[in-house]
């Protein structure tokens, strides 16, 4: 069983004086380590077809590790999917003892049980 601290942080721009680049971001903070870890930007942008495009970019931190990208992809993907296109800003590290099947899908379980997206 892993250990794991999740955070949902939901900016926007009439309610907080924040960095622009802050502004009407889903900031999530995934952490086994009690640090902020790999810093990754991701959103989508829906196709013409009704299909969606995801951009996913490492701002900071680990860019050898495609497991963190993949990380962002599944929430930036499950957010979509419940209506939400704000772009995502996700600070993770986790411990190499969670890096198997059955620990990523207990951390985007239970950041998408939390019933954190409403906005």
């Amino acid at each position: 069983q892993c250990t794991y601290n999740i955070a949902v942080i939901l900016t926007y721009s009439n309610l907080f004086h924040t960095p622009h680049s802050l502004r009407d971001r889903v900031f999530v903070v995934i952490s086994q380590l009690d640090k902020i870890g790999t810093l990754i930007k991701a959103s989508s942008e829906q196709k013409s077809d009704g299909g969606y495009l995801y951009h996913i970019t490492t701002l900071m931190g680990r860019r050898d590790d495609p497991l963190l990208t993949i990380y962002a992809r599944q929430i930036v993907e499950r957010l979509t999917l419940v209506g939400i296109q704000t772009p995502l800003l996700l600070a993770i590290s986790l411990e190499d003892s969670s890096r198997s099947t059955n620990a990523f899908q207990a951390i985007i379980n239970h950041l998408f049980d939390k019933n954190a997206w409403s906005m």
